[in-house]
């Protein structure tokens, strides 16, 4: 067993999953709907936003009538289907988590995304059983890049945040993960490509696809 870590805490959008040209899929639709246009500038806008900050910036910025608890709730119910059947785990993803899981790790999901979408997602691919906490953006802790939503999985396992190693895909996951006073790894996914140099500057390692992250964490 690593010496070190005592937790391993996953980020899930980009990061397990391969979802994030489908919530831009979402983003397009939804404003369809409303018969607005999409901002050449949304994107790139919300790439570092929570859940439920990321509907008050819709609300806010479109003037939408809708309140930030119904517009959370039309965009799971679009996206749910995927989460429950399509979406699955990243190459070498699922190894590696049952390598850790198996050596007796404490493994925890942190992400902007909501803890429903999170809950069908790992059950649909049959590894809900191994994480022991769950913290998700809908609550009311600001989402990454601020540290809170890691600083709450410790306290939730009950180790120090120095003992938690952090992976993630994102510059603004990397920098929660850094705020907390934890240890990120960063693996490689094409939304982040244009801040690769930043989240290199941020994390320990950087690894291109599971398999070489498995590779390295045996050893070590």
């Amino acid at each position: 067993m690593f010496p070190h870590f005592k937790a391993i805490i996953f980020d899930l959008d980009g990061t397990l999953i391969d979802s994030l040209d489908l919530w831009q899929e979402l983003d397009f639709a939804f404003l369809k709907k409303r018969g607005l246009e999409v901002p050449p500038d949304l994107f790139f806008d919300l790439q570092s936003t929570g859940y439920k900050e990321t509907a008050q910036y819709f609300k806010d910025r479109f003037l939408l009538p809708d309140s930030v608890e119904d517009i959370m709730q039309e965009w799971t119910a679009m996206i749910r289907p995927s989460y429950e059947n399509f979406l699955t785990l990243r190459k070498g993803c699922y190894e590696f988590l049952t390598y850790l899981h198996q050596h007796q790790y404490l493994l925890a999901l942190g992400t902007n995304n909501s803890v429903s979408l999170a809950q069908a997602v790992l059950q649909s691919n049959h590894i809900e059983h191994y994480f022991t906490a769950l913290e998700g953006g809908c609550s009311n802790l600001r989402g990454k890049p601020a540290p809170d939503i890691y600083l709450k999985i410790a306290q939730k396992l009950h180790v120090l945040p120095s003992s938690c190693l952090v992976v993630e895909d994102s510059l603004s996951g990397c920098t929660a993960a850094v705020r907390a006073k934890m240890t990120v790894w960063a693996i490689a996914e094409k939304h982040s490509k244009h801040n690769e140099s930043k989240i290199r500057h941020l994390a320990q390692f950087f690894f291109q696809n599971y398999e070489n992250v498995l590779d390295i964490f045996q050893g070590l």
